[in-house]
């Protein structure tokens, strides 16, 4: 498989390095989703795309589990009222 990166602008100097990750975070990305659907031919530019969006906006944390009753923040036992 060969995952062509779509043009891309010229980055400036001292942006290489954040760009390098981030374009070996999508390559690595994209090479799963691939792989994950079977490794189809000719869908590459859709597996970059899907890679790169997943990239730039990563899904939101799962909210924070509710303390258990009687608890604080702490995580100490609360006083009964």
């Amino acid at each position: 498989m060969s995952l062509v990166e779509p043009d891309q602008p010229p980055s400036q100097p001292d942006d290489n390095h954040d760009e390098s990750d981030r374009h070996q975070s999508i390559r690595e990305r994209a090479y799963r989703l691939w792989q994950d659907a079977g490794s189809p031919a000719d869908r590459d530019d859709e597996f970059w795309h899907q890679a790169e969006t997943e990239i730039k906006n990563p899904p939101a944390p799962p909210p924070a589990k509710p303390s258990p009753t009687g608890a604080t923040r702490t995580g100490k036992p609360g006083r009964a009222a």
